[in-house]
């Protein structure tokens, strides 16, 4: 497998590297796909759901 080196010597800025690194594969991915990364269905109906409580 491949191994990627995170920015950062403390884990939280690891952690927080890696997810915004995971942000622009899955956008990048989308693009190439066709796919628009912005359509977030299921978390427009969790936000709605959770706004009638």
């Amino acid at each position: 497998g491949s191994v990627v080196l995170l920015l950062g010597y403390r884990p939280l800025i690891q952690m927080l590297y890696s997810v915004n690194l995971v942000d622009w594969i899955s956008y990048y991915l989308a693009e190439q796909s066709g796919t628009d990364a912005m359509e977030i269905k299921n978390i427009d109906y969790l936000k709605n759901e959770l706004s009638k409580i």
